[in-house]
Parts: structure tokens; sequence; C-alpha cells
């Protein structure tokens, strides 16, 4: 008994260390790719205002209007993500990140907008929750520009 014990305290063990790498190499890649990654979120959200809202108006260029919201969320999402990672890291540490990783991955934002809020930066509160909002709006008009044309279908099954 002792020996299985020990056995499944070594796996933890061996398991806690890699999820701790995994938060350490994320932070890493985070504070190296947002110097780079934060102002390719402006310019394409700016290329998003200019270019991706005009094309929604025409019937024939809907498909390549939703492609550009879409991709753009994604980028929006990536450059939330990689934030709020690098923000909890830096005010509450490993634990926070892990625990914020614990719910599914996006838990980061969540707990960033929280650590934010407790240390009393709400101007960056806020703007977590903008490009939170930004994310998920770029992603549904995108959605719906495709589901417009007929490009996705959502099928629906009852039970």
């Amino acid at each position: 008994m002792p020996r299985v014990f020990l056995f499944i305290a070594a796996i933890l063990f061996v398991l806690v260390c890699l999820g701790v790498l995994f938060i350490e190499g994320s932070v890493w890649v985070g504070e190296h790719l947002l110097p780079w990654l934060e102002p390719f979120m402006w310019s394409v959200l700016v290329a998003n205002a200019l270019v991706g809202a005009p094309l929604a108006f025409f019937q024939r260029t809907r498909p390549l209007a939703a492609t550009v919201f879409i991709v753009a969320s994604w980028i929006y999402g990536l450059t939330l993500w990689f934030w709020a990672l690098v923000l909890t890291y830096t005010l509450w540490g490993v634990v926070a990140v892990f625990i914020g990783l614990f719910l599914l991955g996006v838990g980061v934002v969540p707990v960033a907008m929280l650590a934010t809020l407790i240390d009393g930066q709400l101007v960056t509160t806020l703007e977590l929750l903008l490009l939170t909002v930004v994310t998920f709006g770029a992603r549904s008009i995108g959605l719906r520009l495709a589901l417009g044309q007929g490009r996705v279908s959502i099928r629906y099954t009852r039970y």
C-alpha cells in the first residue's frame, strides 16, 4: 500500500512540475510575443474598420468580410489571452495562472480582470473587458455574415 501511495504522489509531483514549466514557458512566450502582437492587433482593428466593415455592405464581398472578421477575432483573442496570462502571472503568480488555466484556458482572462481590479488598475480592467467585447463582437459579426451567405450550417438535434 505505501508503494502505491508513493507512486501516485510521484506522478502527481511530475504533473505539477510539468504544469509549472508549461506556465513559465507560456508566460515567457507571452512576454516576448506581446510587443509585436499588440501593434499588429491594433493595425488589424484599423483594417477591420476600414476594409472589413465596408466589404460587409456588398452581397458579393460578404464571404470575404466574414473571413476577415473571424480571423481578426482570433488575433484579438490571442492578444487578450497572452496579455491576461502575463498580467495574472505578474500580479498574482503561478498559482493564480494555474487556477485560470484550470478554468478551460480562458479562465486567465477573468482572473486577470479580478487581479487588476483588486490591484486598483481600473483602466487596465476596462481595457481587458473592452478587448473581450471586441473579440467576441468580431467573431459574432463574422459568423452572422457567414451564416447569411449559407457558408456555415448549424444543425440542431431534437431529443
